[in-house]
């Protein structure tokens, strides 16, 4: 298998956060401020007041939202507020901006799309910023809002025909010139933050459904760039969400070819998600999955794997043998940083074999509680990898000790079977 080149990972710069966030926070400022300078006198003093009034609703929404979903997803809500905003600036040319109701879905909206792309920026752990996202955001935009602020002032104070006979032709360029923005708006937040977008609209049944908490070191420790490995135990058909819920990055799952032949799903898991399938066949001579994944390691992204490569069968069997495939991928890339994850309260749930085939014999799910637990990132110990057997029995220990870290009871230490010619146990 030819070893490709690893994945280049972006410079950073020593300036922190804090300072970027002034940045934008100024740059927000003269947002409102030119929007208070240029629509008032336009749309007039009730518009506006109801346009702050959803800009500050946005606001709290949009930092509510920031709370309640991880870094990247909240970015979403871009993709769903640029396009909104296109129409109700459309409408609003054609028909004039009237109805102050239209100020405040107007300035909701706004500060929603403001909110989400301001932290999709400067939101990185490590609280570190690429140098490259802060040269092509960060100062572009402060130049661009500060000579745009400069000619509307000379346009707006000096230029007796905007004051007496261009007013008209003054409101048509501003309410065309914001639509045009809005569109292209919407344009490059769907071909951007598709999946962020995808990801935020099925959160919410998912968090009716599911009461799901999230703890240990990983949660912190996941590296924000580069590839990393994720192996999880596998009690339900959800289990990816659940752990995709935790990661504060985007995740490249491992799943079979069971849901991918849906014809409805399989469009969302081959170009939203780019899920890698794994074929149903128990005995094969070649893996290309195993190649797919680690490619994606290559383009330094977070592959998701369940080693076991079964669903939960037993009350009595919480975790299962995993399979050679998750040792095949690090032998042929040994530094990958592996992060273990236990996902616990899948087993019994409504997608789970507990009492019957899932859907079967149980109750839809209202609220059920779910924990995932992320340990820290480790590179797999290099004499480990060169037994396969040692290999995953080290993983099914590490997986196993996550069940700490959420307070759950511990479970027997996996020993080596007896037939191994491995003299030492795991520990």
């Amino acid at each position: 298998m030819p070893d490709a080149s690893p994945a280049r990972e972006p410079t950073y710069s020593v300036r922190p956060v804090w300072v970027v966030a002034i940045a934008y926070t100024l740059n927000l400022g003269i947002v409102f401020g030119l929007q208070s300078y240029l629509l008032s006198p336009i749309v007039g003093m009730e518009y506006y007041r109801w346009f702050q009034l959803g800009s500050l609703a946005g606001l709290i929404v949009g930092a509510s939202l920031w709370g309640w979903t991880t870094r990247f997803r909240a970015t979403g809500s871009v993709a769903w507020a640029a396009p909104i905003l296109a129409v109700i600036l459309a409408i609003t040319t054609a028909n004039g901006p009237t109805s102050p109701s239209l100020g405040a879905v107007t300035g909701f909206l706004s500060s929603v799309g403001l909110l989400a792309l301001f932290w999709h920026v400067v939101s990185f752990p490590h609280r570190r910023l690429p140098m490259a996202v802060f040269n092509r955001l960060a100062k572009p935009t402060t130049l661009v809002l500060l000579v745009t602020l400069v000619a509307a002032f000379f346009y707006t104070r000096f230029s007796a025909q905007v004051r007496t006979y261009d007013l008209a032709v003054y409101d048509s360029f501003c309410q065309y010139s914001a639509l045009v923005l809005a569109i292209l708006l919407a344009i490059w937040s769907w071909a951007t933050l598709h999946r962020a977008a995808t990801e935020i609209f099925f959160e919410l049944p998912l968090t009716v459904a599911y009461a799901i908490r999230c703890g240990g070191p990983g949660l912190s420790q996941l590296p924000s760039v580069g590839p990393v490995l994720v192996v999880a135990n596998h009690a339900c058909w959800f289990d990816p969400l659940f752990v995709s819920k935790a990661l504060p990055r985007p995740a490249t799952p491992m799943m079979t070819a069971r849901f991918y032949s849906i014809w409805f799903i399989r469009p969302l898991l081959k170009y939203i998600f780019r899920v890698i399938v794994v074929p149903e066949t128990p005995m094969r001579r070649e893996a290309p999955e195993l190649k797919l994944a680690i490619a994606a390691l290559d383009r330094g992204e977070c592959v998701l794997l369940f080693p076991e490569g079964y669903l939960r069968r037993k009350e009595d069997v919480p975790l299962r043998r995993f399979g050679q495939g998750v040792w095949q991928i690090l032998k042929d890339r040994p530094n990958t940083p592996v992060v273990a994850c236990w996902v616990e309260g899948g087993w019994g749930a409504w997608c789970s074999f507990f009492n019957g085939l899932p859907t079967k014999n149980k109750k839809m799910d209202f609220r059920r509680r779910i924990r995932v637990g992320l340990s820290e990132p480790e590179a797999i110990p290099a004499e480990l990898l060169g037994d396969h057997l040692r290999t995953r029995v080290y993983l099914m220990n590490r997986v196993r000790a996550v069940r700490g870290t959420l307070g759950l009871p511990e479970l027997p230490v996996v020993e080596l079977p007896a037939r191994s010619d491995v003299e030492e146990a795991v520990e």
